[in-house]
């Protein structure tokens, strides 16, 4: 793939790092937000499935993560921000084109604050993310410790917050989603532990976009989806970005 690394500074003076790949003849740019702990080389596959089906790809590590720098990951509080001035540079690349957002579990966050702040971005791909931060906390702290404790959550979340100069409370994709208008694709297993499917549906119900749609993979958890879907994944994200490119060239003859 043809690429070229694109850095920016935030307003807290944080590099955030991505390589913009481009495909031969693009209608359209993405950028795609991975998961907590994870880094933009995770995507290269679907990476090369999106430049096949003509977007430019903006493959990207969110702060705290991979080779961006950051000390400490916000869950979208300052990673909004973040993408916002990356939407600018990148549209310095491409003005022509439309340009949406990809992002899985926390990216999925992230991407859901950064549409509800930035009518720049004219559609978004939302996979497996939660609603509120207070809540997916409860459900990662079964996880690590064995039982749900809303007070342990917020205790964690409130000390976590003054470590990293954040409201963790303010973190709410779902009020988010009230502001969006944009076409939206949300994708969920309904056997998902760790965010359960009710919070994606939480977010989907909450969208304001008049054209929205919700693909459940049957029998799928959290970090595979991709596998227990097989193609019908990659044919429902085609599917959506060929009518998203195919309406902006009928509306721009």
């Amino acid at each position: 793939m043809t690429y070229e690394t694109v850095n920016i500074r935030t307003q807290d003076s944080v590099t955030i790092t991505s390589y913009y790949i481009t495909a031969p003849s693009p209608r359209a740019t993405i950028l795609v937000l991975h998961g907590i702990a994870d880094c933009k080389e995770h995507f290269y596959p679907m990476a090369k499935r999106l430049v096949a089906m003509g977007c430019n790809v903006a493959l990207v590590d969110l702060r705290a993560h991979g080779k961006s720098g950051g000390k400490y990951c916000t869950f979208g509080y300052y990673e909004k921000d973040d993408m916002q001035r990356l939407i600018t540079e990148i549209g310095k690349r491409d003005s022509v084109h439309p340009i949406g957002i990809y992002g899985v579990s926390l990216g999925g966050a992230v991407a859901l604050q950064t549409l509800g702040i930035d009518p720049r971005l004219k559609f978004g791909i939302i996979e497996s993310t939660f609603n509120e931060f207070e809540k997916v906390s409860v459900e990662y702290g079964k996880r690590f410790f064995g039982f749900r404790s809303p007070w342990l959550a917020h205790h964690i979340n409130t000390k976590s917050g003054v470590i990293a100069k954040f409201p963790p409370e303010e973190v709410r994709p779902v009020e988010s989603a009230r502001k969006i208008t944009c076409p939206m694709l949300m994708i969920h297993g309904d056997a998902d532990t760790r965010i359960p499917i009710a919070f994606g549906q939480d977010n989907f119900a909450a969208l304001g976009s008049k054209e929205k749609e919700f693909y459940i993979v049957r029998g799928a958890g959290h970090d595979n989806l991709k596998s227990v879907a097989g193609e019908k994944f990659y044919e429902t994200i085609g599917q959506f970005l060929e009518k998203q490119m195919s309406s902006v060239k009928n509306n721009n003859p």
